[in-house]
């Protein structure tokens, strides 16, 4: 379970600027003993400092783009516009940054809160907060229906790093929700070919992957979309599915993270 305290706003009038603050905690009580850490909470605490001037738009004083984007279960079916990102408030901000969305619903900037080894740890205004491992995402909290964790990593392609797309691999997820623990799921990937994304007013020359992926004993099957840059493999776009009971979440790296 994860739970958010003290998620402060303060603006200042005189300057546009709006600060964030955000503190969370996330219980690892519901895990099985097997995946519980040592720690049962871990807690963080990060500020943001944002210039709001890219997102004055017709008198609006927040940032659009941080939209609920727990609210993306009633608006699967119309949609709602994404709102815009300018690039250079993209990079006027101290942090690594990716843009998101669920479905149809509203695209959400978050930013990220911290390393846990290989894992990166990024989170939404609104209490979003996903977990990426070289681009996979391997948790999702605060969005409706959770992926609690995601184990057996050591042989998935993208998570290792090793690009080995010629070979069947499987990992298993935790639902809690569900109380589905462990649940594998077996993968295959097809080289779609080279394209060319745009992303902040970039052209990236990259190379599509496509995952085809059934959890037998969950009766899923569905399919994740990948783009890694055509000359060092990084992940700049991809959209994966986490949970049977939610769409698939679209991600683009705006800002990559130093690691």
């Amino acid at each position: 379970m994860i739970e958010f305290s003290n998620v402060n706003a303060t603006a200042n009038a005189t300057t546009g600027e709006l600060r964030l603050s955000i503190e969370y905690s996330v219980s690892m009580n519901d895990f099985p003993d097997r995946n519980r850490p040592k720690q049962t909470r871990a807690y963080m605490r990060r500020e943001v400092l944002t210039a709001s001037t890219a997102f004055v738009l017709s008198g609006c004083t927040v940032p659009a783009v941080f939209a609920n984007i727990g609210t993306v279960t009633r608006t699967s079916i119309l949609g709602l516009p994404d709102a815009p990102v300018a690039t250079a408030y993209i990079q006027s901000l101290p942090y690594a940054t990716i843009s998101a969305k669920i479905g149809k619903g509203q695209r959400s900037v978050l930013v990220l809160a911290r390393f846990d080894g290989p894992d990166l740890h990024w989170v939404s205004a609104d209490h979003a907060v996903f977990v990426t491992r070289n681009g996979r995402l391997i948790r999702v909290f605060g969005v409706g229906a959770s992926l609690t964790d995601t184990l057996q990593l050591d042989r998935d392609p993208i998570c290792s790093g090793s690009y080995d797309f010629d070979r069947e691999s499987v990992r298993a997820v935790d639902l809690a929700a569900d109380q589905r623990y462990g649940v594998p799921i077996k993968s295959t990937y097809r080289v779609l070919g080279r394209e060319t994304i745009a992303i902040m007013d970039h052209q990236i020359d990259v190379l599509r992957v496509r995952e085809f992926s059934s959890a037998v004993s969950f009766r899923w099957t569905f399919e994740n979309d990948f783009w890694f840059d055509f000359s060092d493999g990084f992940l700049w776009k991809s959209v994966q599915n986490f949970n049977p009971e939610m769409a698939p979440a679209e991600i683009t790296v705006l800002k990559p993270a130093r690691v």
